[in-house]
């Protein structure tokens, strides 16, 4: 029955129950049962009109509303029933489709915000996302750290936790400007996170957001001259990025502290291994007919009629070239295979098992009787790099018990401490000992660290020196377990 039909047929009744109230007035002679009666049969045929004609459009009504609560609650689960008027029925199955739109798009966007938040807080860099008023909507764990020693963050103003940063990181954050800066660290944890009490010091100029190469990503280059990992009272290459955004309608802003410490290192090795490359070629193509020539003439001298004190001299001059043209060839050929260092066949390791194997190639002490859990890294590699740390401890003036080796699981990374009773090294010799081409010794390469630290870089793991309280080297070393490795 349509709707149009019911109203007509909802005034017909109205009408027959008054036309039938005023046949009972004038039938009855006494006029006040009339009026009683009448009213009766009014009111009756009323509500039988309205049960049967204006009811369904009532609970459709109620329906409807219902409906429209649960949705501004955001709850899109009630649906129409069917409706017996087509009218009201096509409004049903509207509404209904209308819901299980609005249901798919709000299961499709918390799909997203799930996605985005886990990315948001995966990200290794800081991450802060604030609104028109400064305000801080969304913090991820790495900015938390840097900003606020781990704690919450959200609903503080980013102002506020910036106070005690330099002026400079200050009016950058406020200008919503690029920034390239230092920081000093006061506390660094294991994994190379910042964890707070920083304080940020030293150089940098703002770089207008219109740069091509702040839209790109692209980081402008610097001459730190950083090559570890940061420590107490070192310093750390950062860079700030901000990007303005329309979010829900209201302006909002993205800042992005980026450590650049690890990626200048990385290009610095690079660029050595470039230079490296170009030396390498040169010299060796000039190096061949040195040595050919010095042979030759070796030969020459022995044939020769020449007195023989010239013939002692020449030979002892000719000698001297092919040897220093040989040491020469093999210094190249060492640097060559710091250059070409191939990718490491990561593996399993059983620590006991290596270690053991490992004492009998160099000596030192470990604890044997704590086995820990099951490592992953290139064995010959990592014995590479042991055995060259054990070697230079020994050199160092170590004694034969006072190598120490350690290992000790430290949630996805397993860092191995190797510390001695040597003389150490100074403060310069810590900044520069992983540089290619330096070295404290008299007869070194300057190679031995710098392969260390470009095998250990090479598993997505860290390296660090620091001298020990007193006197000796501890050398730290972070690697990233098979778990971890699997998401790197």
């Amino acid at each position: 029955m349509s709707f149009s039909f019911r109203l007509i047929a909802l005034t017909i009744g109205n009408c027959l129950a008054v036309g039938s109230g005023l046949l009972v007035y004038n039938y009855f002679p006494n006029k006040i049962a009339a009026i009683i009666c009448g009213f009766l049969v009014l009111v009756s045929i009323t509500w039988l009109s309205y049960r049967i004609f204006a009811k369904p459009f009532d609970r459709f009504l109620q329906t409807l509303e219902s409906a429209l609560l649960h949705l501004k609650d955001g709850e899109f689960s009630l649906q129409v029933p069917e409706q017996q008027t087509p009218q009201f029925n096509q409004l049903g199955q509207l509404f209904n489709q209308v819901i299980s739109n609005l249901r798919e798009n709000q299961t499709h966007l918390l799909q997203r915000d799930l996605m985005l938040n886990r990315v948001f807080e995966t990200v290794s860099s800081a991450l802060v996302l604030t609104d028109s008023r400064q305000k801080i909507v969304l913090c991820n764990p790495t900015a938390r750290h840097l900003l606020n020693e781990g704690k919450p963050v959200r609903g503080l103003s980013l102002q506020d936790l910036v106070a005690t940063m330099p002026i400079s990181v200050q009016e950058s954050i406020m200008q919503q400007q690029n920034l390239m800066f230092t920081l000093e660290k006061m506390k660094y944890d294991h994994i190379g996170k910042n964890t707070s009490n920083v304080q940020m010091a030293a150089y940098s100029e703002a770089h207008s957001k219109e740069k091509p190469e702040a839209q790109h990503g692209e980081i402008p280059g610097t001459d730190t001259g950083e090559h570890s990992l940061t420590q107490n009272g070192e310093t750390e290459s950062w860079y700030l990025f901000c990007e303005r955004f329309q979010l829900h309608g209201y302006e909002h802003c993205l800042y992005h502290f980026q450590p650049l410490t690890r990626a200048l290192a990385r290009s610095e090795v690079d660029t050595w291994k470039k230079v490296i490359r170009v030396f390498s070629h040169e010299l060796n193509n000039s190096l061949a007919p040195v040595s050919s020539l010095a042979h030759s003439g070796l030969q020459l001298i022995q044939q020769s009629t020449l007195p023989t004190q010239q013939q002692d001299l020449l030979q002892k001059i000719l000698t001297t070239v092919q040897e220093r043209a040989t040491h020469l060839r093999d210094f190249l050929s060492d640097y060559a295979q710091f250059s070409r260092l191939p990718t490491p066949a990561r593996e399993p390791i059983n620590w006991l098992a290596f270690l053991t194997n490992l004492q009998g190639l160099s000596y030192f002490r470990w604890d044997n009787n704590h086995a820990p859990r099951a490592g992953f890294a290139d064995p010959a590699q990592l014995a590479q790099v042991l055995i060259n740390l054990i070697k230079n401890a020994r050199e160092a003036g170590a004694s034969e018990e006072g190598v120490f080796l350690e290992i000790k699981p430290q949630g996805s990374w397993d860092m191995i401490s190797i510390s001695d009773d040597g003389s150490g090294m100074s403060e310069e010799q810590l900044k520069q000992a992983m540089l290619p081409f330096y070295s404290t010794k008299r007869d070194g390469a300057g190679l031995g660290l710098a392969l260390c630290r470009e095998i250990i870089e090479a598993h997505n793991g860290r390296i660090h020196f620091a001298n020990r309280p007193g006197h000796g080297l501890n050398v730290s070393i972070w690697l990233p377990t098979l778990s971890l490795s699997a998401k790197q």
